[in-house]
């Protein structure tokens, strides 16, 4: 009788074990990621998707949008192959109407969609007062302009410096600075 109790007790604290060491098992397998879905699966062929890799009307359209006067001005291009969709992110938004009339554009089986991007405007700001500060604290640079891509920060100078060209190549407000020499004069000092 008292081998049975044993083996009772035994097979209870055996089976307690069991599940505790499957418990921690999943809970391992559970943070390493092993059960979660991979997000970056689906979109992996919209991350590797290129504008060349549309179809040639699409790659047109695309080209359309660019290069005839517009009353706006494009940022960037997103892919959603999935989906068939090609997302454009405008700025310097002059006419609202030209932006909304566009949302309906179709090309084949892709659709356009246009959103503001109001994070970059906001970027172009924050570069334009960044640029002004530089200008009026370092006269030395000789700062005549700049300009602002999703990479790269374009400041164009009077005159070449040793100051303005240690900026050459810098990373500036998570841009690379490219510094060129403007062809217009500087402005004549008032006396």
């Amino acid at each position: 009788m008292k081998l049975k109790q044993r083996i009772k007790e035994k097979s209870f604290l055996a089976i307690i074990i069991a599940v505790a060491i499957m418990l921690i098992f999943c809970i391992v397998l559970f943070m390493s990621g092993f059960f979660q879905e991979n997000e970056n699966y689906e979109n992996k062929e919209v991350e590797n998707m290129t504008l060349e890799d549309l179809p040639e009307e699409v790659q047109k359209e695309i080209e359309n949008l660019k290069f005839p006067p517009r009353n706006f001005s494009i940022s960037k291009y997103e892919i959603e192959s999935k989906n068939k969709q090609i997302i454009v992110y405008v700025f310097n938004i002059r006419d609202e109407g030209e932006v909304n009339s566009l949302q309906s554009l179709q090309v084949g089986e892709w659709s356009f969609k246009f959103i503001h991007d109001i994070g970059y405007e906001e970027e172009m700001d924050m570069a334009a007062e960044y640029f002004e500060e530089m200008k009026k604290n370092h006269p030395e640079l000789k700062i005549a302009g700049f300009g602002i891509s999703s990479k790269e920060l374009e400041m164009w100078v009077y005159n070449r410096t040793t100051e303005n060209q240690a900026l050459d190549g810098k990373d500036i407000l998570n841009r690379t600075i490219h510094v060129y020499v403007c062809s217009t004069p500087p402005p004549k000092e008032k006396r």
